[in-house]
Formats: C-alpha cells, sequence, structure tokens
C-alpha cells in the first residue's frame, strides 16, 4: 500500500470488514444519465481510449490490499435490452437494477474500478449506468471521467500529457520535502487540539440494520434564489459554501438538540507539485473535521461568522489526513470515533456546473445519482447544477430513520428559503430561529381541569402514563385530491380557532394566535416500490400515533404520504387538549367532504355555573359512588412491569343489516342504540372480571358555538347481579340521563373524590366511548378510514364504538400492551359479536356470554385481524404489506389456488360452508367478515 493515500486504506478496510455496522461498505458513486440516443460501438471505443489515457482505471488491489496496474483493460460494459417489456416491466427492471448498482461493490481485486451498463428501454430511449469506486476515482474526479468520456465519444484523441499519472503525483507529494514540512506541523497543531474535538452527532439510529440501503433526497432552488443567496453571503463577507454549510450546521442542532458537535468536511484539493494535475483521475480526497458550538447566546449571523473562521484555519491545516486525526482521537478516548455526518460542497468548482453541457449532450440527462462511504449515516451535498443551486442528500436507512431524516431534510430546504425571503432571520439569536412568530393575545385564558390533568398525565412517573390525550386516524385515498385537501385544510385553519389554539403548559394557560400555520407534513415516496414504502410508513405509524406534541405549534398535525401507485395515505393526530373526538370527525369530514356542517346549529350556549348548582351535583355524585370501596380489580399485569405505556388497537365489525335488527328489539323495550351497546358491552366485562363494576363515560354538555373540548365524563356502574338484563339496561340508561343533568360536579372532580376514597391508581382503568352520533365520512368522498388509535393517560381499556361510512358498527378496544393481554380484548370482542348474533337470530334480549378460556379466543374470533391473518397465511403475503377492512382483495394476487385454500380454510375454521364463489364476489377484506357473518347468524 506504499503509495495509496491513507483514506484510500481506510475505504478499502471499510469494505471488507464485516464485523461492524458501519463497514462491510464500498466507497463509490452511482450516476445514471437518460438520453434518445447513444450508440453502443461508439461507447465501447470511447471506453478502450479512456482506459488507456488513465491509468488509475486499471487499479487492482489484492485480498491483502497490495496495489498494482494491470496491464490488461478490464472494461466491464454490459448491455440489457427491455424495449420489448411492458410498462409495468420495465419500471420493474429498472428499479431492480438501481437498487443493485447503489448497493453493489466492485470488484477490485480484477481491477473493476468502474463499471458501466446501457439500458435500451425504447427505439429512442436509453439509460447509462455508470458506477465508479472511490479508491481509485473520487467524485472530483468523476467529473472528469465523464468529461473525458464524452470527449473521446465523438474525437479519438486527449493528449496523454495534459492527463498525468495518480500514482506518480502521489509519490511526488511523499517525497516533496516542503508538504512534508507542512504535514508535521499540521500534526503537531491537530494533536494540540484532540482534546478539543466535539463529539459526534447523537442522531437516532435506526433499527432496520440487516441489509445496507442507500437512499437519496434533493431539490433544486433556482437561479434567481441562488443569486440571492450569493448576494447575502457576500454582504457577510463569507463564502457561500461556508455560508450554506452554517445553515446546515444548525439544522443539525435543531433536529439532534446538540449544542456542540462535529462535521466531517471531505476536501479535493490536489497539491500543484506535477503540472495538469487538475485534469488527473485519482482519490484526492482528504477530509477535516469541524467543530460546531451552538452553546452561546449569538445571533445566527454570528455563528456563520465563525464557521467560515474555522474553515480558513482548517484548510490552512489541511496537510494532515483526517484519518490520522480520527485515528488520534479514538487512541486519546479509548474507543473508535466515527464522524456519521458529512457535509461535501462543490459550489466552489471553476466550471461552476456540476455537468457541463457537453456531458449532458453526449451522455444524457443525469437522473439519479448516489454515493455510499463506510460509517456514513448522511452525506450532504451541495453544488451548482444548470444554474441552480442543487441540494443532494445521500442516506443510509439501515443507519438512520427514514421519516426523521426526511423531516430534517425538509427543515434544510425551508431555512433556506426562509433566509432567502426574510434575510434579517439571521440577526435573530439562536434559540429564536425555530420559534413561531406568534401575535400573542392581551390575555391568555386559563386550561380547565380536565385539560390540565392532560398534562399531567403526560409524567412517566404516574401508573400508566407518559402519553397524552390524543387520537390518531389513517386514510388512504389518491394523490389527485391532496391538492383540494390543502385547500381545504387552510380554510378550516382559517375557520376554526381550535386549530390555531396554543397551549402554553408552564402557565397552564392557553390562547388562539390569528396567524394560519398547517400543520402539514408531506412525504413523497413515488420513487420507492410500493411494499417498501408502505413497511416504512407502518414502521413510522407506531413512532407517530404515540409521539407528543411539543407545544411549538397548535397540537394537532397531519402528514401526507405519496406512493408511486397515486395511492394517498394520511396520518392525522389530534391532542385533546384542543378539541375533543366529536370535533375531531367533525374536522374529518369537512376535510374530506364537499359539505360544511355547523355541529353547533341550534345548539344552546353553555349556561355559567354557580357554586350552589355545583353543590347539589356534588351532593347528587357523593350519593350515587357511595357503595364504591374498593379499586376496580382487573386481572393485568403488576403495574411495575408497564414500564412503559403503549397502546394497541383490536376491532370487530357488526354487518349494519344485523346492528340495525338489534337496534329495533331495543328499541322495542325502550333502549336506545347507546344504552343497549353499553349494556352488553357492562355485562361481557361482570361476566370477565365476576365482580360489580364501574366505568368513566366521556359526554358532552352543550355545545358552544365552535368545535374545541368541552368534554366530560361521568362514572356508571353495573351489578354482577342475576337480576335480568333489559333491568339493569334501562336503569343504565335512567342513569346516565340523570348523570348528565348533573355535569357541574363531573369528570375530574370524581376522579379526585375516588382517588381519595378509595387510596389506588388508577381510578379508572375502563372507558367506554360512545361515537355513534360522530360525523363519519361520505362514502363519495373518494378515502377510506383504514386504521385508528386513541390514546389516553392512566386508562387501560379504552371501549368505543362508531359507525363505519357504510353505517356497519365498529367496536374498537384501545387497551395498554404488557397491561391486559391480546386474548382477554378479544374475549371480549369475540362475546360481543357473539351476543349481536343470539340477538339477531332469536329477536330478543336473551343470550348468554361464554366463560374466558384463553386458548379458544384467538381460534374462533371474526375480526379484520383474524380474516387478515388467514390470508397472510394462505397467499404467503408478507408483514410489511399493510392488510385493513378495506384492502381490495384482487389487489393482493389472488390466484385461483389460493381461492379454493382460502376457502377450505374459512370453512374449517368457522364451520360453515361458504363456496369459491362467494368469496370471488368479495371485494375488500371487510365484503369476507360480511359475508362470514351471515352464516354464523
Amino acid at each position: 500500500m506504499s503509495y495509496l493515500t491513507p483514506l484510500q486504506i481506510a475505504s478499502w478496510f471499510g469494505r471488507i470488514n464485516h464485523n461492524t455496522e458501519q463497514c462491510s461498505v464500498s466507497a463509490h458513486l452511482y450516476i445514471e444519465f437518460d438520453h434518445s440516443t447513444l450508440d453502443i460501438v461508439q461507447l465501447k471505443k470511447a471506453l478502450i481510449r479512456l482506459y488507456d489515457l488513465h491509468e488509475i482505471l486499471r487499479l487492482s488491489l489484492t485480498k491483502i490490499g497490495e496495489p498494482c496496474i494491470l496491464n490488461k483493460k478490464n472494461i466491464f460494459l454490459s448491455i440489457d435490452d427491455i424495449s420489448t417489456f411492458t410498462l409495468e416491466e420495465k419500471q420493474e427492471f429498472l428499479w431492480h437494477k438501481r437498487q443493485e448498482w447503489s448497493n453493489q461493490q466492485l470488484n477490485l481485486e480484477d481491477g473493476q474500478t468502474a463499471k458501466f451498463s446501457l439500458t435500451k428501454i425504447d427505439e429512442n430511449y436509453f439509460r447509462l449506468h455508470i458506477d465508479t469506486d472511490m479508491i481509485a476515482i473520487d467524485p472530483s474526479s468523476c467529473r472528469i471521467l465523464l468529461e473525458d468520456l464524452a470527449y473521446l465519444y465523438n474525437n479519438t484523441h486527449i493528449d496523454p500529457s495534459s492527463r498525468p499519472s495518480f500514482i506518480q503525483w502521489r509519490q511526488f507529494l511523499l517525497r516533496d520535502s516542503h508538504i512534508q514540512q507542512l504535514r508535521k506541523r499540521d500534526e503537531l497543531w491537530w494533536k494540540d487540539r484532540l482534546s478539543f474535538i466535539a463529539p459526534a452527532p447523537s442522531i437516532p439510529f435506526s433499527n432496520n440494520k440487516n441489509t445496507i440501503k442507500t437512499h437519496r433526497l434533493s431539490h433544486s432552488i433556482s437561479r434567481e434564489n441562488l443569486l440571492a443567496l450569493r448576494d447575502i453571503a457576500k454582504t457577510m463577507r463569507i463564502s457561500l459554501s461556508n455560508f450554506v454549510l452554517g445553515l446546515f450546521a444548525f439544522n443539525i442542532f435543531s433536529f439532534t438538540k446538540n449544542r456542540i458537535f462535529r462535521l466531517n468536511i471531505p476536501f479535493f484539493w490536489r497539491e500543484p507539485i506535477v503540472e495538469n494535475i487538475q485534469n488527473s483521475i485519482g482519490d484526492f480526497a482528504n477530509f477535516s473535521i469541524l467543530n460546531v458550538d451552538l452553546s452561546q447566546e449569538i445571533s445566527l449571523s454570528v455563528f456563520l461568522n465563525l464557521i467560515e473562521e474555522q474553515m480558513v484555519e482548517l484548510i490552512e491545516h489541511r496537510h494532515y489526513d483526517g484519518v490520522n486525526i480520527m485515528r488520534d482521537l479514538s487512541r486519546l478516548n479509548g474507543r473508535v470515533e466515527t464522524s456519521p455526518i458529512v457535509f461535501t460542497s462543490a459550489i466552489n468548482l471553476e466550471e461552476r456546473n456540476l455537468f457541463s453541457k457537453n456531458i449532458q449532450t453526449v451522455l444524457g440527462t443525469p437522473v439519479w445519482m448516489i454515493s455510499q462511504g463506510p460509517g456514513v449515516a448522511l452525506d450532504a451535498q451541495v453544488a451548482i447544477f444548470n444554474d441552480e443551486l442543487f441540494i443532494n442528500w445521500d442516506i443510509r436507512l439501515d443507519m438512520l430513520p427514514f421519516f426523521w431524516i426526511y423531516d430534517c431534510f425538509n427543515s434544510f430546504i425551508d431555512l433556506l428559503k426562509r433566509v432567502i425571503k426574510s434575510p434579517s432571520l439571521l440577526q435573530n439569536k439562536i434559540d429564536e430561529i425555530n420559534s413561531p412568530l406568534l401575535n400573542h393575545p392581551v390575555k391568555e385564558t386559563p386550561l380547565n381541569s380536565l385539560q390540565k390533568a392532560y398534562i399531567l398525565g403526560r409524567d412517566t412517573t404516574l401508573p400508566l402514563g407518559g402519553v397524552a390525550m390524543q387520537e390518531f386516524r389513517e386514510y388512504e385515498g389518491t394523490i389527485s385530491s391532496s391538492g383540494k385537501l390543502k385547500k381545504r385544510l387552510f380554510s378550516m385553519v382559517k375557520s376554526h380557532p381550535c386549530l390555531r389554539t396554543y397551549i402554553n403548559p408552564q402557565n397552564n394557560t392557553q390562547f388562539v394566535n390569528d396567524e394560519l400555520h398547517l400543520n402539514l407534513k408531506e412525504y413523497n415516496l413515488i420513487s420507492l416500490k410500493k411494499e417498501i414504502a408502505l413497511e416504512l410508513i407502518q414502521s413510522y405509524k407506531k413512532e407517530y400515533s404515540h409521539d407528543l406534541f411539543s407545544f411549538k405549534y397548535s397540537p394537532w398535525d397531519l402528514s401526507f404520504f405519496y406512493l408511486s401507485d397515486n395511492t394517498l395515505i394520511i396520518f392525522a393526530r389530534f391532542d385533546a387538549l384542543i378539541v375533543d373526538g366529536r370535533s375531531i370527525a367533525q374536522l374529518m369530514f369537512e376535510l374530506f367532504s364537499d359539505v360544511e356542517v355547523n355541529i353547533a346549529k341550534n345548539i344552546k350556549k353553555i349556561q355559567v355555573e354557580n357554586n350552589q348548582e355545583r353543590q347539589l351535583d356534588r351532593n347528587y355524585w357523593l350519593d350515587k359512588l357511595k357503595d364504591i370501596t374498593k379499586p376496580l380489580v382487573l386481572p393485568h399485569q403488576p403495574l411495575k412491569q408497564v414500564t412503559k405505556t403503549i397502546f394497541n388497537r383490536k376491532t370487530i365489525l357488526i354487518p349494519k343489516e344485523i346492528f340495525k335488527s338489534i337496534s329495533i328489539i331495543g328499541a322495542k323495550q325502550g333502549l336506545s342504540n347507546n344504552s343497549l351497546i353499553m349494556s352488553i358491552i357492562l355485562d361481557i366485562l361482570t361476566h370477565w372480571l365476576q365482580q360489580d363494576i364501574y366505568v368513566a363515560v366521556p359526554v358532552l354538555p352543550l355545545y358552544s358555538d365552535e368545535l374545541s373540548n368541552k368534554s366530560s365524563f361521568i362514572i356508571i356502574k353495573w351489578s354482577n347481579s342475576t337480576e335480568t338484563f333489559l333491568n339493569k339496561a334501562i336503569t343504565l340508561q335512567e342513569d346516565i340521563l340523570e348523570g348528565l343533568q348533573h355535569l357541574r360536579f363531573s369528570g375530574v372532580d370524581l376522579t379526585r373524590y375516588l382517588l381519595v376514597k378509595i387510596q389506588c391508581s388508577p381510578v379508572l382503568p375502563i372507558v367506554i366511548t360512545n361515537g355513534l352520533s360522530w360525523a363519519t365520512l361520505p362514502i363519495d368522498s373518494g378515502f377510506e378510514l383504514t386504521d385508528g388509535l386513541t390514546q389516553t393517560p392512566q386508562i387501560g381499556l379504552d371501549l368505543r364504538f362508531t359507525y363505519s361510512s357504510q353505517k356497519d358498527l365498529l367496536f374498537h378496544i384501545d387497551f395498554v400492551n404488557n397491561f391486559v393481554s391480546e386474548e382477554q380484548i378479544e374475549y371480549i370482542l369475540l362475546n360481543f359479536k357473539s351476543i349481536s348474533e343470539q340477538i339477531y337470530r332469536h329477536q330478543s334480549l336473551d343470550f348468554t356470554i361464554s366463560n374466558y378460556k384463553e386458548e379458544d379466543i384467538s381460534k374462533n374470533l371474526l375480526s379484520i385481524e383474524s380474516i387478515t391473518l388467514l390470508l397472510r397465511d394462505v397467499m404467503d403475503i408478507s408483514p410489511s404489506v399493510e392488510i385493513n377492512a378495506f384492502t381490495e382483495i384482487v389487489q393482493l394476487g389472488l390466484s385461483i389456488q389460493d381461492l379454493k385454500l382460502l376457502c377450505q380454510e374459512i370453512n374449517k375454521q368457522y364451520d360453515i360452508a361458504v363456496s369459491p364463489k362467494q368469496l370471488l364476489s368479495c371485494k375488500t377484506v371487510n365484503d369476507f367478515i360480511v359475508l362470514i357473518s351471515t352464516y354464523l347468524v
């Protein structure tokens, strides 16, 4: 390895070392060009001339890393003709080829420093694939390689003397006494500063470490805005490159919250000790370590100037290689030190543009460019391309969470745009840059007792705490609707003060901001295969649905995910600090429909309570709850074992035909739908727990004129006595109606009373939520509600019933993992389904409840989960592919053989006799459930 640079040696070790997650990665650069026509014979001749011109292209490294220049030219050019493929087959082929080449390792032992391929897509559509290993060809040299290849495609000769040998240059460098003196000087300079080198940024490393996956995010800033950035930087006497670097460093701080950290800054400086060395190909790369310090209370402009000063200093002391600096730092600290975030700038190229006009004329338009490097999680690159500022981030998805880095990227782009629009932003203090500029009202209003309780529930020291009272919903539709949805969302934020309500948890106050801010994030996943995009989304869903809002903005947000097949997936999340469940349903109805409905219409305003009325209500409830003397005992895990409160949801669907029939039966006995459903649920719970129970029931007092959270809750009881179900149900209905007249002492008041009385927490682990009056999506909205989750502090079970858009009854149970078991939840669902069927079949309220037997539950439960499990087993569907109630069966690739096998398994499991023809008539998973339910009844 005598003439290899330290970085070349490190890259070689990185590609052969399979023992660490950061290694076994080739440092390489892969580019794709699209062209209307390329002559294969002419391209081959150009490559032969190119290999003759640059000997480094024939570099070979043995298994022990010994370099040599091969005499033979191993030109690796493959041809793929897919012109006869269907459009779908072409897309599949090109996607797989891109993934393979983006993550491959070239065979350096065989002299494969570069690899070329030409794909004929159509008669007038070609794609040129070029992959170069950075051990032989660094990014600055790759541009020269492309320039020379484009020239030799149309010309036969380049003067060899104008392309001196990299190896010769490297040997001269090692023997140059002046350079060696500078190296010794810089070595001492760096060793004096080793103990002051900042730590690596604490980025959230991904859990997906099975295979190396690299992805890119890119954006272009127009020529006009680029010139504006240049002017701002020039005014501050900062180079544009360092100006953008400083903003990048600030953005990393915003996401990591690290005030002091280091960045890896590559250089491609070529010491001019050999004539024409600027035209040569090789690995001239080096890097330095930039300390980022945002610990002082300074303005962003002062910080950018400090970055400029430090970069000038680093360039001055560039002669001691970055690899050696990191090795010395590792020895000092007694551990392997890394710099996982790299910032690469090609802004200051003499040629001004990343790819010349000649390259694009001859080789085509660059459509993809991505790089990898050992130990590099993020390589953020900036360059001038077609007179625009081109920003490209190469990210390792096996090292970084996808949506975290996507948000970080979008934040960086937004920061650049904000600076261009308002250069005065740079004069703000560091901690003020990302603070929303709010028009505070003259007076903030205090939070009510329930809001304060929700904030307290975020405390992780409380049993079943550490969560926010919030609701998550997932919808699916088409991308073509996105523009209309964004316009509606803007109108909704303008119309509804709740979407402009900000919470100040320090002062326990709230206020409505006049400024409009769309809490909307958009993720373009069109370049990913749908199954990969869905896998990323599903992985993100658990984190997103449980995240706590920061209160930087109003606590609600939406996320749009754009998929390759025109699918639009929407995540929506609302904190109950600003809206209750009924308001959330109304907001979603407005978002997905053309009809605006004012739910406050014809509803009286809330009357202001007085102390006397409150005392009367207090006396009512103290009498009502006097016989509750001990805590509700649930067969749950010890609370000490529930180290983190994570909610899950299980759902069962009762077809509308069945529910309509049992509703009529209940009505004949004087029971409302709400009372009937709640009574059935309570009867199941008492049978399961074998005790009298009491639960919280959220209620809505008379609405004010606007959507908000004015909800409270009352406590209802259900006896485990031998009294008839009907009598108990009628009593329950009377108790609820009576309780609604005594809401001046409710909710938190009742919790405090019971807490003092029974000395146990959580006081009310079970909630039953009635959502039958809530708005549902119009059938013609083009969207379906595909998933959801509600979580509440200090609640173990939230049993919720609502309508689907088709008016089927949906019974959801949101529960805390490890608090109760899935089998216990399925027991409740199974009995609810069974009782509904018994009432429907017998046309009476006489029914029996099965005893809890864990082994009998999962097998017999007809639910979305059970049908999904059957489909996965029969069709061998990957767990990463999402299946929900509205998934179309045809999209899953159901074959005739699958259909027959599925029919056999359904008949066997549920002891029924459906035919393959009947199953074939089912369009969605929900249709399967409806069909099977009719047989079970």
